[in-house]
């Protein structure tokens, strides 16, 4: 059984005037060499080191810290006795007194704002007046239960009470606070500045590495690769079918009239040649187009005739064929997508989509699932997925 080794005290030094000594403890480290294996262990040992002065400074702040916090627990029990027995009057007696904490907890909030902001005045200066006005309505809340309580100087000395604590706080916080020329400020703000935007700048990478780190988890190595943006252009208007130039009528020629003798009457006048018929325009048709109608070549007459069966002799105008009307534009159909028949389950299924179209969508590829499994929440997100790791093995 081991035996505890006490602890060796080291003899006291010799007093000197002004000089006092105090005892702690050290530790030293102690080898220790065991069958070739060497083992540490601390030993402790009592010593006398000299002691600094007391601090009286210090020891009378912290008394007037702990008078303010004493004052102040005092006056928020005080207050909150006579505020909540005010209240008591209009409600229950547990909502009343927990109410009553509030007069006082608020102008305390206030001061504890200037304090914080004790190097910049300018922004301390809202929290300052709504400290004094908060606390005034504490003191008018606690006047008001003695008013009514046909007790006026016991409810002006409980307000006094509230006054006090405040007094007391203020006397604490101005012994901290120290004023800043214009220089100083502004070098304290730059600092504290430049440590804010760091302290920001770590938050938010921190926030987008743990974002990061997620979808890395979820989605593997190429989890966000696969972003595709597909553009649909509209299809290019075909133009209007411009109407075939139709050659204008050709009058009849006959031939030259022989010389007239005086006993031969001249000849009548050749009769007019009949118009072209024109077919009724429907008032519901469209207007007749505007594009301009170039001059018909010499031989235009001769390839009309020839197209309608007419000797090129015909007398008369060359009637008008009927224009058929123009067909639609067709647009150009889609090409249709590849049936796969469903074998196997949701990688199966999207390795061979892949494998028939590499260049399929991933909205397609999720239409294409959700008709042969069905619809499902996050679908599309199990899609992309699945995706990736199937071509991540195949890369």
């Amino acid at each position: 059984m081991s035996r505890k080794r006490k602890t060796p005290e080291a003899p006291r030094p010799p007093k000197v005037p002004g000089v006092r000594h105090v005892k702690t403890t050290v530790y030293d480290v102690e080898a220790r060499t065991f069958e070739g294996e060497t083992s540490y262990r601390q030993v402790p040992r009592t010593v006398w080191v000299p002691a600094p002065p007391r601090d009286w400074d210090a020891v009378v702040a912290r008394a007037l810290v702990c008078a303010a916090i004493l004052g102040t627990v005092l006056s928020l029990g005080w207050s909150t006795d006579s505020i909540g027995h005010l209240l008591d009057r209009t409600g229950s007696d547990v909502t009343a007194y927990a109410v009553a904490v509030v007069f006082d907890v608020v102008w305390l909030a206030c001061q504890a704002r200037e304090w914080l902001e004790r190097e910049y005045p300018e922004r301390a200066a809202g929290a300052k007046v709504g400290g004094y006005v908060c606390l005034a309505l504490a003191m008018a809340a606690i006047f008001a239960n003695g008013y009514e309580a046909g007790e006026t100087v016991a409810g002006a000395g409980g307000a006094a009470v509230s006054a006090l604590a405040k007094f007391l706080w203020v006397l604490a916080l101005g012994y901290y606070a120290v004023e800043l020329d214009e220089g100083a400020a502004y070098d304290l703000h730059t600092r504290r500045q430049s440590i804010a935007v760091r302290l920001a700048l770590r938050a938010s990478r921190r926030r987008l590495d743990a974002a990061e780190a997620y979808e890395r988890h979820v989605y593997g190595d190429q989890g966000g690769v696969d972003v595709q943006v597909t553009r649909y252009e509209a299809p290019e208007t075909a133009p209007a079918a411009v109407p075939a130039p139709v050659s204008p009528p050709v009058p009849a020629v006959s031939p030259a009239p022989a010389p007239a003798s005086l006993s031969t009457p001249p000849p009548a006048p050749p009769a007019p040649a009949p118009a072209a018929t024109v077919p009724p325009v429907s008032p519901q048709a469209p207007a007749a187009s505007t594009v301009p109608v170039p001059p018909a070549p010499a031989d235009a007459r001769e390839r009309v005739l020839t197209s309608l069966g007419l000797p090129l002799d015909h007398p008369g105008g060359v009637p008008a064929p009927d224009q058929a009307p123009a067909e639609p534009v067709k647009e150009p159909e889609p090409a249709p997508r590849p049936v796969l028949k469903v074998v196997g389950g949701k990688t199966d299924f999207i390795r061979a989509a892949i494998a028939a179209d590499p260049r399929i969508t991933l909205d397609d590829l999720t239409d294409q699932v959700r008709a042969a499994f069905g619809d499902k929440p996050n679908l599309r997100k199990d899609v992309r997925r699945l995706r990736a790791r199937i071509e991540g093995k195949a890369s």
